[in-house]
């Protein structure tokens, strides 16, 4: 708790180390007009964080008379000392010292970014606690210093910020970036006609070289990634002929952030790539990998690869039940299961690893359909689920799979028998949150119960038509809401009925909404839900009628540059190695990676 105050005489306030923690960790004597800020402690304990007074000078800690000057990574000790910081790139980082050998109160530092890029500030753990923005001054105070961490309060801190750029017109578009380890990201991006990797090492704050992996005009398979082996990627792509001709490669990486193309696998598709399984990406199944993808006008496969050292492997084409669709997820260690439609038919069946052979699945008739349409395939506890809507736009169900041996079941419950869905997101480990298009009746949960799929009471959140998810924080989901006017919203997911539980007015009329603005835990949104482990929703939500569609970024977002905040349409639907991470391409001149607190 944070209390603000202006003194309208003349006393003597009593610095106290554990009741009244005073800048200086000296008595203040106020007069009038003086105004300050103080933390709450708990139990009646608080520490003025900041006071200026009616002259608009501020007061600061007597002991800050050691000056130092930097532009690169520095560390600061126990000692009190005023940073005049030059940051000569993105990334430069300022770590606190451990806390245990400070005296609390403050402001103990004082950082000057004199520069023109944000800087990183660490506590002695290395966890990110916020940004100094270029041209800012940040008087840093201690209020809990039982451990190493500490608690600190930052003045003018940012939650949100760029911490990396590399300047390369190489990679347009962002498909994928996974972790090499706790230290070095793999990226993958595309132009047109090539596709390129990248690594970038966090502790020297370097990139690799861009190296060309494919030369080719992209198709409809995006670019595919996953981690095979230490320092091995695993890369799948398809080019845009008929018929496709896939190529299977692995980047082995070296001297940290050096990658090697290896020699490719091939295979060559019976027709045309028609479609990607949206999000689903490359699947580890046991030492294998399984993707799916859409073949001519009609067909859906899946292909499994194996590696050998260096060499991978791409089986025959596994033909799906359904001719659209085609959405894949883990089972267990040896099976994939894969969810496909025809017409009004909705398919769930499970394929063995080593060939990929068909077990025994389900066929749903939804005969009051007009089509089946799948939204989500996702993980569920023990189980998955999968949402699917009616092709009029007229209803959306859920599914509750379980796989026994090589059988699927499934168990369905009707979310909304007049919607349209437009977002949905996991909660815990049986259920998923729902929300429809409509202006009423726009919000339900679909629960799993040992097997058994079932849906809550729906509930009206607001008359706006667009809304998406925002984050889970324990059994509560933040949902953006706005066509006119522009809401977040806290829902109460407890029980087996959502509960409106709060509603935050973020804008009126066009503006657009960076939802930052409203929490720092926004990008704690689960990378595993609900499309696949590479999805997750855009670090910030445009306000535009399309935000609620995971990977359009036709909204505008915020975007951190140079010396403040713009705004910038381009942000990347995968994470970093963190869900407080995100790369985004700028421009088609850079791509830069984006860290919120988190």
């Amino acid at each position: 708790m944070t209390r603000k105050g202006r003194f309208a005489g003349s006393l003597t306030l009593t610095h106290n180390g554990n009741s009244l923690i005073l800048p200086g960790n000296a008595n203040i004597t106020t007069s009038i007009n003086d105004r300050f800020e103080a933390l709450s402690l708990g139990s009646g304990n608080w520490i003025v964080t900041k006071y200026q007074k009616a002259d608009g000078t501020s007061v600061v800690a007597g002991g800050v008379s050691n000056v130092v000057t930097a532009t690169a990574a520095t560390t600061l000790t126990s000692t009190p000392t005023l940073l005049a910081i030059t940051p000569a790139s993105y990334g430069v980082a300022v770590t606190l010292p451990d806390a245990t050998t400070c005296s609390l109160g403050g402001p103990i530092h004082v950082i000057d970014n004199k520069g023109a890029y944000p800087v990183k500030v660490l506590n002695s753990a290395g966890t990110l606690l916020g940004f100094i923005f270029a041209g800012v001054v940040s008087h840093i105070s201690l209020s809990d210093k039982s451990t190493a961490a500490g608690v600190w309060t930052i003045e003018n801190n940012e939650l949100v910020g760029a911490s990396a750029q590399l300047l390369t017109t190489n990679m347009t578009t962002i498909y994928g970036c996974i972790a090499l380890d706790s230290d070095r990201e793999f990226i993958l991006g595309s132009t047109a006609s090539n596709t390129y990797g990248v690594v970038y090492q966090k502790s020297t704050n370097t990139f690799g070289a861009v190296t060309l992996i494919r030369s080719y005009t992209l198709g409809n398979l995006n670019p595919l990634c996953i981690l095979q082996a230490t320092n091995q990627v695993l890369v799948v792509t398809c080019n845009n002929v008929n018929p496709g001709a896939l190529e299977a490669v692995i980047c082995t990486i070296t001297s940290n952030t050096t990658i090697n193309p290896q020699t490719p696998a091939t295979a060559t598709l019976s027709s045309y790539l028609s479609d990607n399984a949206d999000g689903c990406g490359l699947i580890a199944v046991g030492t294998s990998f399984i993707f799916s993808y859409g073949v001519g006008a009609t067909a859906w496969q899946i292909r499994e690869i194996t590696v050998s050292g260096t060499t991978p492997t791409i089986s025959a084409a596994t033909v799906l039940g359904g001719t659209a669709g085609g959405l894949i997820v883990a089972g267990d260690s040896t099976h994939v299961i894969a969810v496909s439609t025809a017409t009004t038919h909705l398919y769930t069946k499970p394929y063995t690893i080593g060939g990929l052979a068909a077990g025994t699945g389900t066929d749903t008739n939804e005969t009051g359909y007009v089509s089946v349409g799948l939204v989500k395939l996702t993980p569920l506890g023990s189980r998955w689920a999968v949402i699917y809507y009616n092709g009029s736009g007229v209803g959306t169900k859920g599914g509750i799979i379980s796989l026994s041996g090589t059988t699927t079941t499934i168990s369905i419950a009707i979310l909304d028998s007049t919607n349209f869905i437009q977002d949905a997101i996991v909660i815990g480990s049986n259920k998923i949150l729902y929300l429809g298009r409509a202006s009423t009746n726009n919000c339900n949960i679909l629960t799993d119960t040992a097997g058994t799929a079932s849906a809550g009471t729906a509930i009206t959140l607001s008359s706006q038509t667009a809304r998406a998810c925002l984050y889970v924080s324990g059994t509560d989901v933040f949902v953006q809401e706005g066509t006119t006017s522009y809401f977040v919203q806290k829902v109460n997911c407890s029980g087996t009925s959502p509960v409106l539980s709060k509603t935050m007015s973020v804008a009126i009329g066009n503006t657009n909404v960076p939802v930052f603005n409203t929490s720092n835990a926004v990008l704690s949104r689960s990378q595993t839900a609900v499309y696949g482990t590479e999805f997750t929703q855009g670090i910030l939500t445009g306000s535009g009628t399309d935000n609620y569609f995971p990977r359009v970024k036709s909204g505008v977002f915020s975007k951190i540059n140079t010396g403040g905040s713009y705004f910038y349409g381009g942000f990347s639907e995968y994470r970093g190695k963190a869900d407080s991470e995100r790369w985004v391409t700028d421009d088609a001149t850079a791509i830069t990676k984006i860290e919120c607190v988190p």
